[in-house]
């Protein structure tokens, strides 16, 4: 028998959480993005604001447009 390492979350998620986190900050700010990896939860503050018309409520009905297509086309 071997032990098998299971991760607590996809890393597929945990690349595509620390993408958003670099892509999407603020680079007028020093502040840093900071990741915080808990048992049951990731938590995840970068400095900046949402763009655009995005609110909170609008967030779940998809994207309206992209602050720089050129920059995250290969992500997006």
């Amino acid at each position: 028998m071997r032990e098998r390492l299971v991760p607590d979350f996809p890393q597929p998620a945990i690349r595509e959480l620390l993408l958003n986190a670099i892509m999407h900050r603020d680079y007028q700010s020093n502040t840093p993005v900071h990741f915080h990896w808990f048992s049951d939860r990731i938590e995840i503050k970068s400095p900046g604001e949402l763009y655009g018309e995005v609110t909170p409520q609008t967030l779940t009905q998809g994207f309206l447009k992209k602050p720089f297509p050129s920059l995250c086309h290969p992500a997006c």
